[in-house]
């Protein structure tokens, strides 16, 4: 199945949180927001969506997210293993999200 042939992530991440019982929260940068706004987009997504930050300042993404200095630095403010924090803060789910429209 092509991508393009499935469902809007929006519309299938709520069914599949419901069954787990699972919660969703997001830390964005890049993104800006477009992630929660897309989730948020779809009647009942309260009962799985908790909220999100847009951790776009690297003070942010430290004072807020509790993402080390020594990971800012080593990877940057755009790219490393920093997007699982957001999930320990909220969620029961994490997964770092990448902007498509940036080069990887």
């Amino acid at each position: 199945m092509r991508e393009t042939d499935r469902p809007p992530m929006e519309e299938e991440i709520g069914p599949l949180l419901r069954r787990r019982g699972w919660t969703l929260a997001t830390a964005e940068s890049c993104t800006g927001g477009g992630v929660g706004t897309r989730v948020t987009a779809v009647s009942g997504s309260s009962a799985y969506f908790q909220g999100g930050v847009i951790a776009y300042h690297n003070d942010v993404k430290r004072d807020w997210l509790g993402v080390s200095e020594e990971t800012l630095e080593t990877h940057g403010a755009g790219d490393g293993p920093r997007g699982a924090t957001g999930g320990r803060r909220g969620g029961d789910f994490g997964r770092p999200v990448r902007d498509r429209h940036r080069r990887p």
